[in-house]
């Protein structure tokens, strides 16, 4: 009971406050002041840090390797276009789109961007079929985290949460 995210009276503070799952995670992880990060459930099944911190942690590696894409689309011989990362600043959503180099810096569509590579040499189309896939792949993955994440916040908020009286002496 001690090591479940919810358990403890810091857990109250924890509403639906903040939109963003993964600031609402790292927050419900340092909500732990007894237990200093531990989770002393880990192993029986009712504890929940370990599994916040486990889709923290998941998020942010898909996070980086969207960042390595970006760059990757950068230096990968196309002048006109690029991937860019886009990241909700209220939500921290973060996703891959394609976006064109130059002065109006529109976004493209996945099919767009298809019918404009028609054009050119079969290596570069094969190229850019590849990253999209790996975008597109990425995308999904960091929505299914989310959304895991998602889940577990509202598992956490509808259980009871407690606050025990503390003396005041």
């Amino acid at each position: 009971m001690k090591g479940d995210v919810v358990e403890t009276a810091a857990a109250v503070a924890l509403d639906h406050s903040s939109v963003n799952v993964r600031t609402w995670a790292v927050e419900a992880m340092g909500a732990e002041p007894c237990q200093s990060g531990v989770d002393a459930k880990a192993f029986t099944g009712r504890g929940g840090l370990s599994e916040l911190r486990h889709q923290v942690d998941l998020l942010d590696r898909i996070e980086t390797r969207m960042s390595e894409l970006s760059t990757a689309s950068k230096t990968g011989g196309l002048v006109d276009v690029y991937l860019m990362l886009h990241r909700r600043a209220k939500t921290g959503y973060a996703f891959l789109r394609w976006r064109e180099v130059g002065g109006a810096k529109r976004h493209l569509s996945w099919d767009a961007l298809q019918d404009r590579a028609a054009g050119w040499e079969a290596r570069t189309r094969l190229w850019l079929t590849q990253m999209t896939a790996q975008a597109q792949q990425l995308n999904d993955e960091h929505l299914q985290v989310r959304d895991e994440l998602g889940r577990i916040r509202r598992r956490v908020m509808s259980r009871p949460q407690p606050v025990f009286a503390r003396s005041v002496s």
